[in-house]
C-alpha cells in the first residue's frame, strides 16, 4: 500500500454511479480516481499504481469481468471489488474465475456495508504489502549473510592453505635442522652419514613389516639416538669397548639417558626422547637404564636396538655380514626381541641391491641444476658435512651456494635429482 493515503480506482460507464461512489468515501482519507470505461481504466493503470479497484459489472464494450481479468494480469497485487446485480450471477462467477476478484458487492449497495468491505480489503492489502516488504528485507539480509559466509569461507580456506604451507615449511625446516645437528653428532663420534642412512632405511622398512604404519618420527629417533655421546671426551669415544675401565663403561652406558635429558626442553620431541632412553634395554631385563623386560620395552626401541647393533657391528667392530647376523641370532631372548630379529633377518635376506635407483632419479653436476628440482638423497661434502637434505626442493639461491662451495673448496659435487618430480631428464644423463 502507498505510504500516504490509500488510492482507489472506481470504474463505471455511468457518471452518477461514479459520483455516488466518491460520496461514499468522502469521510475516508482515500484518494479516489474515476474512469468511465474498462479501456480508460487500463490506460490509467499503466501510468499509476492503486491499492484497490472498484468496477461495475455491466459496462458496454468491456464488461467488469473482462476488465478485471486484464487488471489481474497488469497489477496482480491490487485488490479487486466487483459491483454486480442479483441477476448477474453467471457474470459474477466469470469475474471470480477470470478476474480473480477479492470481493463482490450487490447493487443497490448499503453504504456502510460497502465501506466495511473496502476497509477490509485495504487492510488486507496493507498487511500483504508489509509481509512482502518484510520478506524482501529478509531475502536481502539472507543474500548478504550468504555473501558474508561465502567470503568468510573463502578467507578460511586461504588461511588453512597458508597454515598448511607454513606447517609444511616448518616441518621441513625442523627436519633439516635435526639432520644438520645429527650430522654434527655423527662426525663427533665417528659414524658416517652413509651408515646412518642405511640404519634409517632398515628401521623404516622393518616397521612396515611389523605393521607400524606411522613411523615418521623414527627418522628423528635414528638421527638423534647417539645424541647422548656428544659430550663424551675423545678418550672415551676412542677407547674400544673391551679396553674401557669400569668407570668408563658406566659413563658410556648413560648416553641413552643423556640423550633423553637433552631433549626435555623440546616438548614436541619428548616421545622421541623416551624411545632413545630405552634403546639399550635388554630383552631379558638386564639392560640399562631401567632394566625393563620383554614387551614392556617400547617396540620402536626394540627395533632400533636390533638395527643399530647390526650396522655398528660391521662399521665399528669389524664384523662381516655373516658374523653380525650370527650375533643377532645367538643373542635372541637375551638382548633382542625374537620377533624383531626374525623379521629383520628375513628382511636382510630379501633385500636386493637397489637396481631401480637409475629409473627413479639421476645424478647431476651443480651446473646442471635448475630451480624446483627435488633432491632424492642427502648431499654430503668430502668431509662428511651435510650440505642439502633429501626431499629438498632446490631454489636458485641454493644452487648458487652450491656453486660457490664448489669454487671455494675445489670439490666436484654430484646431486641426485628426482625424475618424476621435475620433468624431462637432461641430455647428459640420458
Amino acid at each position: 500500500m502507498t505510504e500516504n493515503k490509500p488510492k482507489i480506482l472506481c470504474v463505471d460507464d455511468e457518471p452518477s454511479i461514479l459520483m455516488s461512489l466518491k460520496r461514499v468515501f468522502r469521510q475516508k482519507n482515500y484518494s479516489i480516481t474515476l474512469a468511465n470505461s474498462g479501456a480508460e481504466a487500463l490506460e490509467i493503470l499503466n501510468k499509476e499504481n492503486f491499492d484497490l479497484i472498484i468496477s461495475d459489472m455491466r459496462m458496454p464494450e468491456m464488461d467488469g469481468a473482462t476488465f478485471l481479468s486484464h487488471a489481474a494480469k497488469c497489477v496482480p497485487n491490487t485488490r479487486r471489488v466487483l459491483l454486480t446485480g442479483f441477476s448477474e450471477q453467471e457474470a459474477t462467477v466469470r469475474a471470480i474465475n477470470d478476474g480473480k476478484i477479492n470481493q463482490y458487492v450487490t447493487k443497490p449497495w448499503d453504504n456502510n456495508a460497502l465501506r466495511e468491505v473496502i476497509d477490509s480489503e485495504l487492510e488486507k492489502k496493507r498487511l500483504k504489502d508489509e509481509s512482502m516488504s518484510m520478506t524482501e528485507a529478509l531475502e536481502q539480509e539472507n543474500d548478504q549473510l550468504y555473501e558474508q559466509v561465502a567470503t568468510t569461507n573463502h578467507e578460511l580456506d586461504e588461511t588453512v592453505t597458508f597454515l598448511d604451507m607454513a606447517k609444511e615449511q616448518l616441518q621441513q625446516s625442523c627436519y633439516a635442522s635435526i639432520k644438520t645437528f645429527a650430522n654434527l653428532i655423527n662426525m663427533r663420534i665417528g659414524i658416517t652419514p652413509q651408515t646412518m642412512e642405511r640404519i634409517t632405511e632398515d628401521v623404516s622398512e622393518l616397521c612396515d613389516k611389523l605393521g607400524i604404519t606411522d613411523h615418521s618420527d623414527l627418522q628423528h629417533v635414528v638421527m638423534l639416538c647417539q645424541l647422548g655421546k656428544i659430550g663424551f671426551s675423545d678418550q672415551l669415544l676412542q677407547t674400544p669397548p673391551d679396553k674401557r675401565t669400569p668407570e668408563q663403561q658406566d659413563e658410556y652406558q648413560r648416553y641413552p639417558e643423556l640423550g633423553e635429558a637433552a631433549l626435555l626442553p623440546m616438548a614436541g620431541l619428548s616421545h622421541i626422547g623416551r624411545i632413545i632412553r630405552h634403546q639399550n634395554e635388554n630383552f631379558d631385563g638386564s639392560g640399562v637404564p631401567d632394566a625393563i623386560i620383554g614387551k614392556d620395552i617400547p617396540l620402536t626401541a626394540r627395533i632400533l636396538r636390533v638395527v643399530v647393533d647390526y650396522h655398528m657391528m660391521m662399521t665399528q667392530n669389524g664384523f662381516d655380514v655373516a658374523q653380525a647376523r650370527d650375533y643377532l641370532t645367538v643373542n635372541i631372548h637375551r638382548l633382542y626381541d625374537p620377533g624383531v630379529v626374525q623379521k629383520f633377518l628375513k628382511h636382510l635376506k630379501e633385500k636386493q641391491p637397489d637396481q631401480l635407483r637409475g629409473l627413479q632419479d639421476y645424478a647431476l653436476s651443480v651446473k646442471s641444476l635448475k630451480p624446483y628440482m627435488v633432491v632424492t638423497a642427502d648431499l654430503f661434502a668430502e668431509n662428511d658435512m651435510l650440505l642439502i637434505t633429501k626431499d629438498t626442493v632446490l631454489s636458485q639461491c641454493m644452487i648458487d651456494r652450491l656453486a660457490h662451495y664448489e669454487g671455494t673448496r675445489g670439490e666436484n659435487l654430484v646431486i641426485r635429482i628426482s625424475k618424476t618430480m621435475c620433468g624431462k631428464v637432461p641430455k647428459e644423463t640420458e
